[in-house]
């Protein structure tokens, strides 16, 4: 398989990007703060989107990290 063949098929979602878990509080952060957004839905002008594979355990660490804060102005 040619180089290109191998990347098309990557962005046409043949492959699956692999989760590695130290990214996924990073990618929070970056969401928390503005500079990515969760989804293409969600983004605004100048923003990167995280990729497809991290939503939705980016999405939980953010809810937890949510959780964690009120718990502690209670």
């Amino acid at each position: 398989m040619s180089k290109i063949h191998a990347v098309y098929d990557y962005v046409k979602g043949v492959y699956k990007m692999k989760v590695q878990e130290f990214m996924i509080p990073i990618y929070g952060y970056l969401v928390s703060t503005g500079a990515y957004a969760l989804t293409k839905a969600d983004r605004k002008e100048s923003q990167k989107v995280i990729p497809k594979a991290y939503i939705e355990a980016v999405a939980t660490w953010i809810a937890k990290k949510m959780e964690e804060r009120h718990k502690e102005d209670d």
